[in-house]
């Protein structure tokens, strides 16, 4: 009975006969697999963080090179603007003072040695009679006016040549022409020749630690400073890829091989005169971060394969020997006679590949978290790097004025009408300075939260009209139509006065700043319950609805062309939202678009 139930149970199978089988691997073979498997799709998916990661590294290279050239860019154009001003301030002196007295000498001496890279100084009637120049080193008394002067001198503008291979000194160079006008109506043109070595030390002072190049080309596409072998490439063309660069769009970043034939990645831009700033990169900077991350993924992958295989090994090892027992067990098995024994090795195989999973998820975090630094760290040096330009411009802007204003008044020769002029000139100055130095304290104060408040009750008609008193001067000079419109009833707050002047003055002095003369400021206050809400609107330049939050952040502007020449660090309205913040109230910016003029509010507790 016990044999026909056994021989039931295995049909098929006849004692002394072997079944073949296909060829099979052994359990140790394919348990040492097991790691090439499990770290399969973690290697995948770390080529892939990997790939993302390049990505961003080469985005944000590319964005620091191009904010690296608009910082350039604003540079040259704002010593451009400063040739421009210096050249019209020394021909209205000069003409006023007489071209051939001391005082006229004394002006051509201060502007050729300005540090703003004029080597010559010259005034010159319309017939090409030379008036004055500056160094005396004799030549024709008279000139013949080239086209860029008769430019500037029908047109009554600033014109700035290309690069020319002569000169009021003979040499290589840029002319700079400025028509100025007499009292009586006589004209005269300013020429100064800018030599091409202030411009290369101009951009190497700020491209130097960044390893970079930097070539600046006139509106003829020849190259007028380039940092890297200025005297070998001045007066020269671009590479054809450059050229092509420049011709397919005004602002762009692309990688190609400069002159040399060594590879870069270049931003460029177009400035005003149409002329062109690259700004290059070697390629290989780029790519340097990319390659040590991808030798140490192969460095980091290949020991924890390693380890991986030989720890696999010794647990399939482990294993197998469990299933050989459990084999040498199965005919008692078989006849129920024995327990099966459970092997531990599946469960340590599943661990292993959870700790695989886990190990892909740090990984993941570790890169996202390493991006995320690096762009931060990207974010602040951008940002730094514009700081810093920006702020060594404001600061001579001023400068410059008060230089040549002390020039003159040194000689002694100065009439008292002049002296007065001068003398408001450089108190207008100083106190741009003292205003900058002080907004740069205020907004540290706050940032670090050292400022205090000298709480008390104040009116707002008092606080709007000291404000007022503040700009007028700003607002005047832009020939602005201001209307005001308060409460017939005095409004009270709870607030520092100072403080709360210094908010609205800031308001009004934007507003100024951003509106074409002879626009329009309104002020207008109206109380709405426990609050009165104040309201500052223009018809300027207005902003893109991208913007509305933006520009209230440290060190922020509007970034436009009809904004650039305005200067200023894009602390005032930061300064505003802490302050009225510190009062318990709110400040936001309402425009309805790029030209369509803003409406600054601001929202402060009343006291009953």
């Amino acid at each position: 009975m016990d044999a026909q139930v056994r021989g039931d149970t295995q049909p098929g199978i006849r004692p002394g006969r072997a079944r073949s089988r296909p060829r099979e691997l052994s359990l140790y073979t394919l348990l040492t697999l097991v790691p090439l498997l499990a770290l399969l799709p973690m290697l995948v998916f770390s080529a892939y963080l990997l790939y993302l990661f390049s990505e961003q590294t080469r985005i944000g290279a590319y964005r620091e090179l191009g904010a690296t050239n608009a910082a350039l860019a604003t540079l040259v154009e704002r010593e451009i603007d400063q040739v421009h001003q210096t050249l019209a301030f020394v021909g209205q002196g000069v003409l006023g003072a007489g071209p051939r007295s001391a005082q006229a000498r004394q002006l051509l001496s201060t502007a050729a040695n300005s540090q703003l890279g004029m080597v010559g100084v010259a005034v010159i009637a319309p017939d090409g009679e030379v008036l004055a120049r500056y160094p005396d080193i004799g030549g024709p008394a008279h000139l013949a006016l080239d086209p860029d002067q008769r430019e500037a001198l029908f047109a009554g503008r600033f014109v700035l040549s290309n690069l020319q291979v002569r000169g009021i000194t003979g040499r290589p160079g840029l002319m700079a022409n400025q028509a100025v006008a007499a009292a009586d109506g006589t004209m005269a043109i300013v020429s100064a020749e800018i030599a091409t070595e202030h411009l290369v030390m101009l951009m190497r002072d700020q491209l130097a630690q960044r390893g970079a190049i930097g070539t600046l080309l006139d509106s003829g596409r020849r190259i007028v400073a380039r940092t890297h072998q200025p005297e070998a490439w001045v007066g020269q063309m671009p590479s054809k890829p450059a050229l092509d660069a420049l011709n397919s769009e005004s602002v762009g970043i692309q990688r190609f091989a400069n002159a040399e034939g060594t590879e870069y990645v270049w931003a460029w831009s177009t400035l005003a005169q149409n002329w062109s700033l690259l700004v290059g990169v070697p390629a290989r900077d780029v790519d340097l971060a990319l390659r040590r991350s991808m030798r140490q993924l192969l460095v980091v992958g290949a020991i924890v394969l390693l380890l991986s295989v030989g720890a696999t090994m010794l647990v399939a090892r482990r294993i197998a020997r469990s299933v050989d027992r459990m084999e040498a067990g199965m005919q008692d098995i078989a006849e129920g006679n024995v327990t099966p024994r459970s092997h531990s090795g599946i469960r340590q195989l599943d661990q292993l590949y959870d700790a695989l999973v886990d190990a892909g998820r740090h990984v993941a975090q570790s890169l996202a978290a390493e991006r995320e630094a690096r762009e931060l760290a990207d974010d602040a040096n951008r940002q730094k790097d514009v700081f810093i330009a920006t702020l060594s411009h404001e600061l001579r802007n001023p400068l410059a004025p008060i230089r040549s204003a002390g020039g003159v008044l040194s000689t002694g020769r100065v009439p008292q009408e002049r002296t007065k002029q001068l003398g408001e000139m450089v108190e207008r100055n100083v106190a741009a300075l003292a205003r900058l130095l002080d907004d740069l304290l205020d907004l540290s104060r706050v940032t670090t939260g050292r400022i205090e408040l000298r709480m008390g009750r104040v009116e707002l008609q008092l606080i709007v009209e000291s404000a007022l008193e503040t700009v007028r001067p700003l607002l005047d000079a832009a020939g602005h139509q201001l209307r005001v419109d308060l409460p017939p009833e005095p409004v009270t707050l709870q607030g520092d006065h100072v403080r709360l002047v210094q908010v609205f003055a800031n308001l009004l002095a934007n507003a100024a700043k951003y509106t074409d003369p002879g626009g329009s400021i309104e002020v207008t206050a109206q109380v709405h319950g426990p609050v009165v809400r104040v309201c500052v609107i223009d018809n300027g330049i207005g902003l893109a609805p991208h913007d509305a939050e933006r520009i209230f952040g440290r060190f922020e502007q509007v970034r436009d062309a009809s904004s650039r020449a305005q200067g200023g660090l894009g602390i005032g309205l930061a300064l505003v939202r802490s302050l009225v913040d510190m009062h318990g109230g709110r400040a936001w910016v309402r425009s309805a678009g790029v030209g369509q003029g803003s409406t600054f509010v601001v929202e402060l507790p009343v006291v009953p």
